[in-house]
């Protein structure tokens, strides 16, 4: 199995609820991106066409009606994460962003506000 790092909510974890809309319903989604490690002094990680996956994912959920997510987080996490594939030695992979509407009730129609 290759080796994986997941970010959930701001936290290194490996899983998610059952609950969640984007498990149960499809409910949300997502932007893969290739990353690597830049050759040279300093280890300078870089995403792929980062900005336009982010205007594409806030584009997608403006349609889908989800509350965009905090771009200042998302640099957060988009460091958070690399920083940790570094000390993990890795030096390329896949960064996916998955963005759901959260954990809420039954059915199709999301109803009230639902938890991230």
């Amino acid at each position: 199995m290759t080796k994986s790092i997941s970010l959930i909510n701001g936290e290194f974890k490996e899983t998610i609820s059952v609950y969640d809309r984007g498990l149960s319903y499809g409910d949300g989604l997502f932007e893969t991106m290739i990353w690597h490690k830049k050759s040279g002094g300093k280890p300078i990680f870089f995403v792929e066409y980062w900005k336009r996956h982010i205007m594409r994912l806030i584009k997608g959920c403006k349609i889908l009606k989800i509350p965009p997510p905090n771009l200042d987080v998302l640099e957060k996490s988009r460091k958070k994460i690399l920083k940790r594939s570094y000390i993990e030695g890795l030096n390329n992979g896949i960064l996916k962003v998955l963005l759901t509407r959260g954990v809420g009730g039954r059915g199709w129609l999301a109803g009230k506000p639902c938890k991230r």
